[in-house]
């Protein structure tokens, strides 16, 4: 992060709260999400998950949130993703791959895992060829590890 953010590393934890709450500046939220994050994780997965919920930023500001809140309480995250009723875009989608694939299975509850693979398969065809070229690696660990077939 540049220089001019140093001084969220001194905000309380009631004035990182703030900073999310305001998200004025996708690049302010997010330093203010990772520290906060360090002091208490569920006021911080409350606040991602608003901020994913609304839909909030570009798909990059959400994949970065994804990142911050995702090791907090995965399956939450997925059901506030799922339940916002907007489509993933690619970016968000590749990391929610990439997540699944590294530490899924460990994160995720087993009687969930369908409903989630569904979701992402079906997010996943959704996308135009060049988006999916996009996002080719995670896609291809994703099916490899979770042993789907995309007709």
């Amino acid at each position: 992060m540049d220089e001019e953010y140093d001084y969220i590393l001194s905000k309380s934890k009631e004035e990182l709260i703030q900073i999310i709450e305001e998200n004025y500046d996708w690049d302010a939220t997010t330093l203010a999400m990772i520290k906060l994050c360090n002091i208490d994780e569920k006021k911080t997965l409350e606040l991602g998950i608003d901020l994913l919920a609304r839909n909030e930023g570009d798909e990059y500001f959400q994949a970065t949130i994804f990142d911050v809140i995702y090791d907090v309480d995965f399956s939450r995250v997925l059901d506030c993703i799922m339940d916002r009723g907007d489509n993933i875009e690619t970016v968000l989608l590749g990391d929610i791959m990439d997540k699944m694939f590294i530490d899924g299975e460990r994160q995720i509850h087993s009687d969930s895992i369908s409903n989630y693979l569904d979701y992402i398969m079906k997010q996943y065809n959704l996308l135009e060829p060049n988006e999916k070229k996009r996002i080719s690696k995670y896609y291809d660990k994703f099916i490899k590890e979770f042993k789907i077939t995309n007709e």
